[in-house]
């Protein structure tokens, strides 16, 4: 290849020296003017001749440096032309380099791809959790084609990563399992539990209402019988202490009775002996009493558990007050009703 030459024996000569001396001494008389009203106008002029010389002499150089760098500018071309040839054979090889790269990179990710699949078929793991771009290199495989140790290494630790990870989430799912495991025991257990309680409640409930109808059936069949003796009784002052001993029984067995129809019954037999005592037991006739005195009568007779909120005393009375007349009453009274006192109507007081 032939060696570059130039020959640059060239000499440039100008008189510019002279001409800077001459512009020198020109411009040497606007240094120290002083300046007016009258005298600024003119040298805004002289500003503007200064300019245009500038102008002239740039232009006038201007032509010479066309002169002066044509030369210049062919080396230069001829410069590029020469670089652009090496520039087009690099290129050239750079895209075969790529080429060859290319298909050698894809035969190396076959030889990846062939240790990846071997390594996840021995470790049980999909082999789509591993990439084999990630490990495809130039350096990836010997010159023979045969994979570095230092790839398999890489390829190796992703599988310990791998198996390292399967194995917590194995171990969480196990966690899991029993914990669902021990949770559905408990579940079954309170469940049993819960049956166990409800039949055993249910049980006593059975065991109550069993021994409850048989209480009332006890009830209804001492009932009936009092309603029997009651019914088939002639003697009346018997009869009448009867039918209050009875009427305060009645009572105590309609407090034990829970079911609606005993109630019913007794409640009815109850009516039943209070007629029974109002028939039986003479009329109590209240005498008129003075102005000035309440005469009460010395025994006031009321049979027991008689409804006294049915009776009305009338008293007119000037000197007795109503707590005299209430003393007075309660001793007449058969003791058996003083509950009852609050139920009598006391008029004219």
């Amino acid at each position: 290849m032939s060696k570059l030459i130039v020959n640059s024996d060239f000499n440039i000569t100008s008189n510019m020296n002279e001409v800077k001396a001459e512009v020198e001494n020109t411009l040497a008389k606007y240094e120290n003017l002083v300046f007016t009203v009258d005298t600024v106008k003119d040298a805004k002029k002289n500003m503007a001749e200064i300019n245009g010389l500038k102008k002239e002499f740039k232009e006038t150089c201007k032509g010479f440096l066309n002169e002066i760098e044509a030369p210049l500018v062919e080396f230069k071309k001829s410069q590029k032309e020469v670089e652009s040839l090496y520039d087009e054979a690099r290129t050239s090889i750079k895209s075969k380099i790529e080429v060859f790269e290319a298909n050698r990179l894809n035969k190396i990710k076959k030889v990846v791809q062939t240790y990846i699949d071997s390594v996840c078929i021995e470790n049980e793991i999909n082999k789509e959790l591993i990439n084999a771009d990630e490990f495809t290199k130039l350096a990836a495989v010997t010159t023979t084609m045969k994979l570095a140790k230092a790839t398999k290494d890489l390829i190796d630790a992703k599988v310990s990563l791998i198996l390292g990870e399967i194995a917590k989430v194995k171990l969480a799912e196990a966690q899991r399992a029993e914990e669902l495991r021990v949770e559905a025991e408990k579940i079954a257990e309170k469940k049993i539990e819960d049956e166990r309680k409800k039949l055993a409640m249910e049980k006593a409930k059975a065991e109550d209402e069993k021994a409850k109808m048989e209480l009332e059936n006890q009830l209804e069949q001492a009932l009936t019988q009092k309603a029997t003796q009651i019914k088939n009784a002639t003697d009346i002052d018997d009869t009448l202490e009867f039918l209050n001993i009875a009427l305060k029984d009645l009572r105590g067995l309609r407090n034990q009775a829970k079911r609606a129809d005993t109630l019913n019954f007794i409640d009815n037999i109850g009516l039943s002996l209070k007629a029974k005592i109002e028939a039986l037991t003479p009329k109590v006739e209240v005498p008129k009493v003075e102005a000035t005195e309440a005469v009460i009568p010395n025994k006031i007779v009321v049979p027991k558990d008689t409804i006294v909120a049915n009776l009305s005393f009338k008293f007119k009375t000037k000197n007795a007050t109503k707590e005299s007349l209430i003393a007075r009453i309660k001793n007449q009274i058969n003791d058996e009703f003083l509950k009852y006192l609050e139920d009598i109507e006391i008029l004219g007081l």
